[in-house]
């Protein structure tokens, strides 16, 4: 201490220097990081509303109307949309007037999926599940999992909702499910929502 004072520095007054130099580069990174987390939240918002005005669009034409009748293994939309395809405005060709069927029946499918709201809303039973494994210090832990009926891999009865009968959908369905990894024995399961609740 005394060296820095015959040396002519002052500790102190360098020490609040320092501090102060510290505050402000402090104070400038906390406004960046702030203007940075805003704009962030401003583009997903935009683009939430954006995702949730092409859905709202989406439904609204699917219920405006539009049904549906079974010819063969293929199924034809009727009504509104069928109309929209006929107009003089819509001069499509048959392939292109073939690509749009195919979309609005694979749309009509995946309309009243509740993925989302089977995620969110049994979000709390998945992470209690796995707070109470850990507590109880079981080695097991337990995730989401989207599952998929296949020619290969068909779902089990369990995790099909009930009454569902899967032989008479043109495209596979897509169940949540929950994954039970049992790290003791390395074995690994699958349950429904129901089972975890």
């Amino acid at each position: 201490m005394e060296l820095y004072e015959k040396q002519g520095i002052d500790l102190k007054k360098e020490m609040d220097k320092k501090l102060f130099e510290m505050e402000q580069n402090f104070r400038k990174e906390m406004e960046e990081l702030e203007r940075q987390h805003k704009r962030k939240n401003n583009e997903y918002e935009s683009r939430i509303e954006s995702l949730q005005k092409q859905v709202d669009l989406a439904q609204s034409m699917l219920t405006s109307g539009i049904s549906s009748t079974w010819e063969g293994n293929e199924k034809f939309l009727t009504s509104s949309l069928l109309a929209d395809l006929n107009e003089e405005e819509a001069n499509w060709t048959p392939e292109q007037e073939k690509i749009v069927r195919r979309a609005a029946i694979k749309w009509r499918y995946h309309q009243f999926t509740s993925v989302r709201d089977d995620l969110w809303g049994n979000a709390i039973f998945l992470k209690e599940a796995n707070a109470i494994a850990v507590e109880l210090r079981k080695q097991v832990t337990f995730q989401y999992v989207l599952l998929t009926d296949t020619m290969y891999s068909p779902l089990p009865p369990d995790l099909l909702p009930p009454g569902e009968d899967l032989s008479c959908r043109p495209y596979p369905k897509t169940v949540v499910a929950v994954q039970v990894k049992d790290l003791k024995n390395g074995a690994i399961h699958y349950w429904s929502l129901e089972k975890l609740k």
